[in-house]
């Protein structure tokens, strides 16, 4: 008889329509479920290497601070160079013989001294010229280099905001479920 009530389906409490379905396929206790997803959860935040993309935020860091110092600390080092050089050849101008060593060939030492004193002349001034153009690659880097500093640094900062939301994740699931047991 249709009419005749029923005993409920011990059963049928799991279908209940406001169970979850990965609750229904875990059993009837939410509370083991809710662990259970928890600490996937957190496996799988291992597994996926999150202290690589913290790894990766702090390198950018680096990147940023990099560009945030500009083409500076590299045209500094550049003109160390540069000077060393041209001590060396201003040192050489002033005694040109002293490239010719102990050699038996004095006799065109002054001929050939006046002749490399010519062409480290030349390189001198040419040196010259390629600091200047170093200095100007430097000016002109500037904005490029602080805009690229702007733009790592908001997105460095969106990324560990995103970084930070993920990496709680497991934490904020495992605080969520705690204490309750149905």
């Amino acid at each position: 008889d249709k009419s005749a009530p029923s005993t409920p389906d011990p059963g049928a409490r799991a279908a209940k329509p406001s169970r979850p379905a990965a609750m229904q396929a875990l059993g009837a206790d939410p509370a083991a479920a809710l662990k259970q997803i928890s600490q996937e959860v957190q496996d799988k935040f291992n597994e996926a290497g999150m202290d690589k993309v913290e790894d990766f935020v702090d390198s950018m860091e680096e990147v940023m601070a990099k560009a945030k110092a500009g083409p500076g600390e590299l045209l500094k080092a550049a003109q160390q160079q540069v000077d060393a050089l041209k001590a060396k050849l201003q040192e050489t101008l002033a005694n040109p013989s002293s490239i010719m060593g102990d050699s038996g060939a004095a006799c065109i030492a002054g001929w050939y001294g006046g002749e490399v004193v010519k062409k480290l002349k030349s390189f001198s001034t040419e040196t010259d010229g390629l600091v200047e153009e170093m200095k100007k690659m430097a000016a002109n880097m500037t904005k490029p280099m602080k805009d690229l500093a702007d733009g790592l640094e908001k997105a460095v900062s969106q990324l560990e905001g995103a970084v930070k939301s993920l990496a709680k994740l497991p934490k904020m699931i495992t605080a969520e479920i705690q204490g309750k047991d149905s």
